[in-house]
């Protein structure tokens, strides 16, 4: 997997568009004229053009900002694109129940001065991230309760949600709280604050309840830290682990994660990147039923430009596919299909 929201925030400014000498043609802006890798989108064709594209679309009366806006969106819109095309394999590596087993709702908690929930640590791989898809929280009466997600690194808490527990159920939510690995290292706490609440936790110690499920790439460990009542990070020496289980159940799964590998590796991925707009550009135009000057562009113009000569009486040209193609396979030779290490004897 790989975090959209990162990639498209960084995208930009890779490889640039060319204002055009004509003064009658749209003024690009600042953001989509800078390249940070020298390369610019119509290098790849004379057709990939931003006039050719605001000819191609369908609103007539698009303006300035509106085409800018276009192209940005194109921009991320086609690096997403190759995005998934090399790193296409499987990318889940565990998904699983905190307490997987039956509990019961015979065992309460006393409420008092504390903050009580989990420690997380994750391993130091950057390619590794976790998702925490689900909460379950279980009370013997109906409560708002509010749950806070702390780092290590920071004092305030960098997630919350507030659920409403109902009597002797059990309140499952979605969360999909990503454990994010621009913190550094250090540690997860996710819980809530005990004081002031009427409701009572309901504790897993019936039978299995309170058996854990083992993550082979987290650590997760309930604590308590006596006598905290504030939102804010409490002092990691003093928490305490408990075996309590604090009414709390989670769904978390671990993924492959590569964007901060993608992000510190951008300019390996401007071949790609400027094969792919060009691509998405030409089959606008192929596509486009706008009766202007882009649309006298042929046919075979385009058709020749995306997939090239392949007959036998003629000398092969590969086209823009093509080209895309084998750009592709060498990113996931250089990203995915790396050999293993071997061991041999001398």
């Amino acid at each position: 997997m790989f975090q959209v929201s990162k990639i498209n925030s960084n995208v930009i400014g890779l490889i640039g568009w060319k204002q055009s000498i004509d003064p009658a043609h749209a003024v690009i802006d600042a953001t989509n004229l800078a390249s940070s890798s020298g390369s610019y989108f119509q290098d790849f064709s004379s057709l990939v053009t931003a006039d050719n594209i605001q000819q191609a679309q369908n609103y007539p009366n698009i303006s300035a900002a509106q085409l800018n806006t276009l192209l940005g969106e194109m921009n991320q819109s086609a690096f997403v694109k190759v995005l998934n095309q090399v790193f296409q394999d499987e990318d889940m590596i565990e998904n699983k129940i905190l307490y997987p087993y039956e509990s019961s709702f015979a065992n309460d908690l006393d409420n008092d001065v504390s903050f009580v929930g989990y420690e997380l640590e994750q391993p130091t791989r950057m390619e590794l991230i976790h998702v925490l898809n689900n909460i379950v929280l279980s009370f013997d009466a109906v409560q708002s309760v509010k749950i806070l997600l702390f780092h290590s690194s920071r004092k305030a808490p960098i997630l919350t949600k507030t659920i409403t527990t109902v009597e002797n159920s059990d309140v499952d939510t979605v969360l999909n709280w990503t454990l994010s690995k621009e913190y550094n290292g250090g540690l997860f706490y996710i819980g809530y604050l005990r004081s002031g609440l009427v409701a009572k936790a309901k504790n897993r110690n019936w039978n299995r309840a309170n058996v854990r499920a083992c993550f082979n790439t987290l650590k997760i460990n309930p604590v308590i830290i006596s006598g905290w009542n504030s939102e804010t990070l409490f002092n990691i020496e003093d928490r305490v682990y408990s075996d309590k289980t604090f009414g709390m159940n989670f769904n978390i799964s671990a993924w492959k994660d590569y964007t901060n590998t993608i992000l510190q590796n951008r300019n390996k991925f401007v071949n790609a990147l400027g094969l792919q707009m060009a691509v998405d550009v030409l089959d606008l135009i192929l596509k486009s039923t706008n009766v202007n000057r882009t649309e006298r562009i042929t046919k075979s113009a385009v058709l020749y430009e995306l997939e090239g000569i392949v007959g036998e009486d003629m000398p092969k040209v590969l086209g823009l596919r093509a080209k895309l193609s084998a750009e592709i396979k060498r990113l996931r030779k250089t990203f995915i299909d790396i050999p293993q290490i071997s061991k041999g004897t001398l």
